[in-house]
């Protein structure tokens, strides 16, 4: 499969990591490795702000969606 761009707009790219997440727990480094030019430090980004509000729970290293 072919690694997706990573969106330019920050709404992108929040869709695309919570839709990343509905496939199951993952990594900021497991969920970058999924775009072009592995853009870790903007996923970790995504993962930290939707963790403080509230859509996301982080447990050990792995990130999951909330209920």
């Amino acid at each position: 499969a072919a690694k997706a761009a990573w969106p330019k707009a920050m709404r992108e790219q929040i869709a695309a990591v919570r839709a990343a997440l509905a496939h199951g727990g993952a990594s900021s480094e497991v969920l970058a490795s999924h775009f072009k030019r592995n853009p870790e430090a903007s996923v970790r980004a995504v993962l930290e702000a939707l963790e403080e509000l509230g859509m996301v729970r982080q447990e050990a290293a792995v990130y999951r969606l909330t209920a």
